[in-house]
């Protein structure tokens, strides 16, 4: 009777399947770096020339017009419900044929938006130039490049998702001063007009030549079924927690350099402060890809809450003084001078 020793065999099969592995890992990041910098530099001017654009432009705008900068905003928060409503729908576009047509889309929206923005006259015109931008938004910020990733590398996106954040973090510390100096050297309209143009010579060639196409994209579309999403208790609450969120971070990415310039900052020394928001936001991601990431998610969740809500506090005692300040003002009220005198 002979025994064959299935352990000699299986050993030299299990190091070649290693081996195989981390060579596929090899090639895959190496295939993913040149994505990640193509993809990180979109996203950085996507967030620039959009999300971060009402903080330096609203008030020129809205001298310009003639109207409140309330209007701009509140162009601003429609462009915000707009891409929010198209999210899951490009999601699925997403899905079905790749996200190298509906980023390259989003660059041409966000440069006609850009463009007519630039040349409104009239509130009306301003309200549809922010809905194109919305559209734009919708179509490419982080949760179309998020999706472009998974449907290209699946489980293994992760580290792409990593890089893309890391590189994009910086949209605020790159956009508000490229922000500022063109509308101080060039004034707000050429301001839009080349964020417009950086979108057609930069965000365009980008998306369009450094994505690959997603094979059997008919054979999805054919095939394709939309998924049933229960509204229950958690999606209830997950989509609470988001919208909270991002009312915070939302309202300080757009109002921030001008509180901070009614707080008595110049120009220069607010916009300074708010870049420093990117490398905040990007030392973070580092911290929780690195030390948060062995920990339940939650945690990290709980902490990012945390620190939003400490931020609304402080934020909101600042609101709260510039404003009884600003009234105290208005009524003639000035601080009575201490005196102060030595009580020995």
């Amino acid at each position: 009777m002979t025994v064959t020793n299935t352990n000699s065999k299986a050993e030299p099969d299990a190091g070649a399947d290693n081996a195989g592995r981390e060579q596929d890992r090899e090639q895959m990041s190496g295939r993913q770096l040149p994505i990640i910098l193509a993809l990180g530099t979109t996203q950085t001017l996507a967030w620039a020339s959009s999300y971060y654009l009402p903080a330096i432009l609203a008030d020129p705008i809205a001298r310009d017009l003639g109207v409140s900068s309330n209007w701009v905003f509140a162009a601003f928060s429609a462009s915000l419900v707009i891409s929010a409503v198209l999210g899951p729908r490009v999601g699925r576009q997403i899905d079905l044929v790749g996200g190298r047509s509906v980023l390259s889309i989003s660059n041409l929206t966000l440069a006609a938006g850009l463009a007519l923005l630039g040349a409104s006259y009239s509130i009306a015109v301003l309200v549809v130039a922010w809905l194109l931008l919305g559209v734009g938004m919708g179509f490419g910020l982080y949760d179309a490049a998020f999706g472009t990733l998974g449907r290209i590398y699946g489980d293994a996106a992760r580290r792409s998702i990593t890089g893309i954040t890391l590189i994009a973090g910086f949209a605020s510390t790159v956009g508000w001063p490229l922000t500022a100096l063109g509308l101080e050297s060039i004034g707000w309209r050429n301001t839009c007009f080349a964020w417009a143009l950086a979108h057609i010579l930069i965000g365009l060639p980008l998306n369009f030549f450094m994505l690959p196409a997603v094979k059997g994209a008919k054979a999805a579309v054919a095939a394709s079924i939309k998924p049933h999403i229960p509204i229950d208790r958690t999606m209830v609450l997950l989509a609470f927690a988001f919208a909270a969120a991002w009312s915070v971070t939302g309202a300080m990415a757009a109002h921030l350099p001008r509180i901070l310039e009614a707080a008595g900052a110049t120009t220069l020394q607010a916009v300074s402060a708010g870049a420093l928001i990117g490398p905040a936001q990007v030392f973070a991601r580092i911290v929780e890809a690195s030390f948060l990431s062995r920990y339940h998610p939650l945690l990290s969740t709980r902490l990012a809450c945390l620190t939003a809500h400490c931020r609304w506090r402080s934020s909101a005692r600042k609101i709260m003084a510039i404003v009884w300040a600003s009234s105290a003002r208005r009524r003639g009220w000035r601080r009575p001078r201490r005196r102060w005198r030595s009580v020995c």
